[in-house]
């Protein structure tokens, strides 16, 4: 919303209600997605060709596996480490 307020004010508009805001908001819809390629303006084949293609996609993120997340084992302590780092010194020294 602040967007759209924000073009409106760059284009001199000082909005009252939702209705002076209708025409800034389609301008700002057409910059991002031309009107040419709203689903609307589709044809039927085109119109079938994207719902193909977006059941392919869905399919397809159906069969990939969850992303897990592992957790990092806990640090060790500090007297913990010395010990390993002196150990492995010592069995370096041998």
């Amino acid at each position: 919303m602040g967007e759209l307020l924000t073009q409106a004010a760059c284009a001199g508009l000082r909005p009252l209600d939702d209705r002076e805001l209708l025409p800034v908001l389609l301008k700002l819809l057409a910059t991002r997605t031309p009107v040419n390629q709203w689903p609307t303006q589709m044809t039927t084949a085109q119109k079938a060709e994207r719902a193909r293609e977006l059941a392919r996609a869905r399919s397809a993120a159906a069969d990939r596996p969850p992303a897990t997340v592992t957790a990092l084992p806990d640090p060790a302590r500090p007297s913990e480490l010395a010990i390993s780092i002196r150990r492995a010194v010592t069995a370096d020294r041998q």
